[in-house]
């Protein structure tokens, strides 16, 4: 049985849970125990990868006053950051994060087969799948760097992630991976006036991100809006150095 399964803790939890589920959609268990056999060396690999640094200057003071904002009130679900990491590895309901549900609970009704195969499988043994109607909010190494945010990619910047009011409703991007806004940590983007339906030129039209379509909204994840434009100016600057 595979370390990988069942031992460790923090980021490596990802990796597990996305390393078991590659071997749900395979023909035999025969299968599934020779590609588990090879997990712990793939998720050491993986826990070897260090985020990318921020490559602009960084006003330290700033950055640092953002830390103890986040701290207050990003690490419970997020974790910690810096010589001591950690990380909480929680289950956020869709209904309390309030982001779009379509992916949490629109793949339930194919669900069934798989959990039993898991179950009842040599994973079983040790462990159990049970699927969740939400969430499990990811550790935020080089955060910075992975624009669009979100789960479904509506929301083009950080700015716009800590302050829903700079949420765009119908927006585009160049998809040049240079074209990138290091006051809002995120996309340059242009705001349109219409959604993908009212676009009859296909071209532009796939190119249009619509919130308003199923499973691309952009509401929930307000976690930021109570703060003051300092506050969230200075939780970005810490953001940076992650």
């Amino acid at each position: 049985k595979s370390s990988m399964l069942y031992n460790g803790a923090g980021r490596g939890d990802h990796a597990r849970i996305m390393m078991t589920a590659s071997t749900l959609c395979i023909d035999s268990v025969e299968e599934a125990q020779k590609i588990d056999a090879t997990m712990p060396d793939l998720r050491a690999y993986i826990l070897s990868i260090e985020a990318p640094k921020y490559p602009w200057d960084i006003e330290a003071p700033v950055a640092q006053e953002g830390e103890a904002i986040f701290n207050n009130n990003c690490s419970g679900c997020h974790g910690t950051y810096g010589e001591e990491e950690t990380y909480p590895n929680i289950y956020i309901s869709a209904l309390e994060v309030g982001t779009d549900p379509a992916l949490a609970t629109g793949a339930s009704q194919f669900a069934t087969r798989f959990v039993d195969w898991f179950n009842d499988s040599f994973y079983g043994e040790t462990s159990r799948l049970e699927p969740k109607d939400g969430y499990v909010p990811p550790p935020l190494d080089g955060i910075w760097a992975t624009p669009p945010f979100l789960h479904n990619g509506s929301v083009p910047t950080l700015e716009a992630l800590l302050d829903s009011s700079k949420r765009p409703t119908y927006w585009q991007r160049s998809f040049n991976s240079y074209d990138y806004d290091q006051t809002t940590l995120g996309w340059n983007f242009e705001e349109v006036d219409h959604g993908q339906d009212a676009e009859p030129n296909p071209e532009i039209r796939r190119l249009i991100y619509d919130t308003t379509l199923y499973g691309y909204g952009n509401k929930g994840h307000t976690y930021g809006d109570h703060l003051s434009d300092a506050e969230r100016l200075a939780l970005l600057e810490y953001l940076k150095t992650l």
